[in-house]
This record gives C-alpha cells, structure tokens and sequence, in this order.
C-alpha cells in the first residue's frame, strides 16, 4: 500500500489525502508525475471550522476510469459554501458513479426463456382425473441479473412471468346426460426468484426460489353429452371463483452450459420448476404445480 498526502493549513480549511494499491504517483510538490490507472481515490473535504463534508471514497478500475481535477479557492465561509452546492453535488454523483463503474466487471444481466410442460399434482381423492399424464405446454419468461461474490460464485436475483396450466377430466357417467368434461386451466404469476449460480468452466447450475403473485385465471372447457353432442366454453376468472392461492412460493432449478462470445453469451439448458404451497384452496384444485423443458437466453 503506497499512500500521498497534503495537508494545508487550517485557517485554508481543506485537506486531501490520496492512497493506492500500487505505486499512484511521483509527489513534486502539486506536480502529478505519473498515475496508474488502477487506482483507489479517497477524498475529504473540510471547510473552515464549523463546515465538513463526509468522506467520498471511490474505485477506478480498467476500463473505466478517469481522472478528475477539483479546484476549491484555498479560503472559504459559509457563505461561499451556498454557491458551491452545484459542484458539489457533481462531485457527490461523479463519486457514485465512479463506484458503479468501478465495479462493472462483477455484474451481469440477462434474459432467459423457458418453453415447458407443465401439470398439477392431483391430491388423493380428488373427483377430478387426467387422461393422459395432465401434462401441457407452457411458457417462462424472466429477466435475470447477478453479483459476482466469489470465483465462479455469482448471486442473482430476478422477475418474470410464469405460466403454468392443468388438464382434469370430471367423468359424470351419464348424470344430466353429461359425459364428461375435459377442462384447460391456465393460470399466470409475476415471480421475483433469489438464488445463485455456480460456475464449472462453461457448464452453470443455478438453483433459486421465489415468491410471486397471480394475476390471471383463465378456463377452457369442452362439455361432452350422452348423446354425442359437444359444448365449449371459455371464461377469465377475474373474481378468482375457483379460490386460486393470490401467492405462490416456487422452486427453481437451471442446468446448462454458457456459450461466451465476445460481449455476450448464449445459453442452453434445461430448467424445472415445483411450487411449495397448493395451487389453490379446494380440494379440486389442493395439488401443487410444477413442469420442466428446455431454458434458452442471452446473458451480457
């Protein structure tokens, strides 16, 4: 640790101290000689007696880096320090930003979608029964960012929508010359998922969790009567007749391989899901969502 410094006296009211991981300069009285570009700058700024500015501390990395020059009249008052608010707010944002900058390179942000199947767990002695796995097409969509913390290590965070659906078929044996009803239920989330995601060279795992809020219902049903006719209807469910939960609380699991070009990368993998709460109240609808499929994205 290499470190600098000037102090002028205290009737000039200003002190400035510079330190650095490496060498930062050559100190010829107020000559600055040579500055390495990966620098820590901390500054302090003290007016007069009564007036003090806390102290600004800010990181300039490659590539973002510059270098800044302050000039302050060597005698302040109060009264000096109402007409100097403008600079130094610039100077409070230029600091902020700096820091921001500063760490850049331990930040990414991508995109990531999810073509899936999707079912709900029928609870034991429910009336209503699948016909062929319940299994049905469905769709993620989220916009993801994280934090590196350690080699390899990164924390992240997210928001998306989710969509999730059942497939029932409510058999009526003939009763009111119904045969059977075969209903579509879709059902859609804003999800916010924490989690993180570790490294081994390209290949990624990334397990999360999250909370998220319905904000629709929708339903599709095909009517099949004795005599071979057939209804269909489609209602929203906009006053959440069927006592869908307003949250759900589900996990999530991303294994995949990250293709790095030169600014980006692309990825593929694949992604489940399962929700730790039921998807709504009744015993129809007691089971708990989940699904899995393919994960694809762009990550900057």
């Amino acid at each position: 640790m290499v470190g600098g410094g000037c102090n002028i006296p205290p009737d000039h009211g200003i002190s400035l101290g510079i330190s650095s991981r490496y060498r930062l300069w050559n100190f010829d009285g107020w000559k600055n000689k040579q500055l390495d570009p990966n620098i820590s700058v901390l500054t302090g700024i003290r007016f007069n007696r009564d007036w003090h500015i806390s102290i600004i501390s800010f990181y300039l990395s490659r590539p973002f880096f510059f270098v800044s020059i302050f000039f302050i009249q060597s005698t302040l008052n109060p009264q000096t320090l109402l007409t100097m608010k403008p600079t130094l707010l610039a100077f409070f944002v230029l600091a902020i930003c700096t820091q921001v900058s500063g760490q850049m390179n331990k930040f990414n942000i991508g995109l990531e979608y999810s073509p899936n199947f999707t079912s709900v767990s029928q609870p034991y002695g429910s009336p209503l029964a699948d016909s062929d796995g319940a299994f049905r097409f469905a769709n993620n969509l989220f916009l993801k960012g994280g934090y590196k913390v350690m080699n390899n290590l990164y924390a992240t965070g997210a928001i998306g929508l989710l969509g999730t659906r059942e497939f029932l078929v409510l058999d009526f044996g003939g009763q009111m010359e119904i045969d059977k009803v075969e209903a579509h239920r879709f059902h859609s989330y804003v999800v916010a998922p924490i989690g993180f995601t570790y490294y081994l060279g390209s290949f990624y795992i990334s397990p999360e969790v999250g909370i998220g809020w319905n904000v629709s219902n929708r339903n599709k049903s095909y009517w099949y009567y004795t005599d071979g006719s057939e209804l269909e209807s489609e209602y929203i469910d906009k006053d959440n007749i069927d006592n869908i939960n307003e949250t759900t609380y589900p996990l999530f699991l991303s294994i995949g391989n990250e293709i790095r070009m030169k600014s980006y990368s692309i990825l593929l993998g694949v992604k489940g899901y399962y929700s730790l709460n039921s998807l709504g109240q009744r015993a129809s609808n007691a089971g708990h969502y989940y699904g899995f499929g393919v994960v694809t994205g762009v990550r900057f």
